[in-house]
């Protein structure tokens, strides 16, 4: 038997370190919170829209809308 060695790996175009070493990470930061403000924004947006369709629906239920 031959001595345990390592497969010949094959060169990869891409490594992960690499592309982390790419990217600036202060850029990284920003669009990470601009995303974030984003989303938190769009779902403040629906939750709001959400909690006035129900409310509506309650008044009308109750009889406080003509």
């Amino acid at each position: 038997m031959s001595s345990f060695e390592k497969p010949p790996q094959l060169p990869c175009e891409n490594k992960p370190e690499q592309i982390i070493n790419q990217v600036n990470k202060s850029d990284l930061g920003v669009a990470t919170f601009s995303k974030t403000k984003e989303a938190l924004d769009n779902a403040k947006e629906k939750l709001s829209t959400h909690l006035k369709h129900q409310s509506l629906k309650i008044k009308e239920y109750f009889g406080f809308l003509n």
